[in-house]
């Protein structure tokens, strides 16, 4: 029993220091780390591998953590406040434009979509619930890593860099850097079919009582109902939405919460 308590503390031991760690590390930093033998460490490290807790980089060999632990966040995400003040936002706002509706979180650096209501013409996106996604391409990334500090933005891509999606993906990191001020500008961000092909999409932030941006809204649709000439009407319902999750969440600078009725502010195609 004793050997059984002491393997346990050593995993989760390993999943806080990798947690914890900007890149991988390898066997013998987080033996140095732990005050354990290699060997030792080897075995919890496979232990943690064969059930997805940890994940070995093909090319450096060092070793990070792995999706399931991405898996057991979003479960536990589902349980907090902004999910159940979200959800009925989500649904409105899906059936007013008819199109796919997605509430999106980041997890330390990695991006996943974590919940979704999908409207009468919804595009079929292949990334479900709980994956990670692209931080660059995706309007939901670009409306979140906006707002956080320039420091911060230049480690994040100076390690995932700004690999090519589609053939309209932003790759250079100074342009993308011009493309996030545009986005703090506007208060929402689009992707332009730089995740798929045919498809367009519009971000906007959620901030929580701190003010902290929790989260992003956005609505994807195809090119051919979310066009160039209606793009700005999706943007504000987008906003206006964001907005009034935000007000939910206790950010006091955030529009008051109102349905939109208008039928200026409502998408017809």
């Amino acid at each position: 029993m004793q050997c059984k308590i002491t393997s346990l503390d050593r995993g989760l031991r390993i999943l806080d220091i990798l947690a914890s760690a900007k890149e991988g590390l390898g066997v013998t930093e987080l033996g140095r780390r732990l005050d354990a033998d290699k060997s030792v460490v080897y075995r919890t490290l496979s232990l943690l591998m064969i059930h997805g807790y940890v994940e070995q980089e093909h090319s450096s060999k060092k070793y990070v953590l792995g999706l399931k632990i991405m898996e057991l966040a979003s479960k536990k995400l589902r349980n907090i406040d902004l999910f159940s003040v979200s959800k009925p936002y989500l649904m409105d706002l899906a059936k007013q434009t008819g199109e796919v509706v997605v509430l999106a979180v980041m997890i330390g650096d990695v991006l996943a979509y974590m919940d979704r209501a999908e409207g009468a013409r919804a595009v079929n996106l292949s990334t479900g619930l709980g994956q990670p996604i692209p931080l660059h391409s995706t309007a939901s990334g670009k409306s979140i890593v906006a707002f956080i500090s320039e420091d911060e933005l230049t480690r994040i891509f100076r390690e995932k860099g700004l690999p090519a999606i589609t053939e309209k993906t932003i790759t250079n990191f100074s342009e993308f850097k011009r493309h996030l001020s545009e986005v703090r500008f506007r208060g929402y961000a689009v992707d332009d079919e730089e995740t798929y092909p045919g498809v367009r999409c519009i971000a906007a932030p959620i901030r929580n009582h701190s003010t902290a941006v929790v989260a992003s809204l956005s609505v994807s649709g195809s090119v051919q109902h979310i066009t160039r000439e209606n793009l700005s009407v999706f943007a504000e319902l987008v906003k206006d939405y964001a907005a009034q999750i935000s007000a939910r969440l206790g950010h006091g600078d955030a529009l008051e919460a109102t349905r939109m009725k208008s039928d200026s502010r409502v998408v017809n195609l």
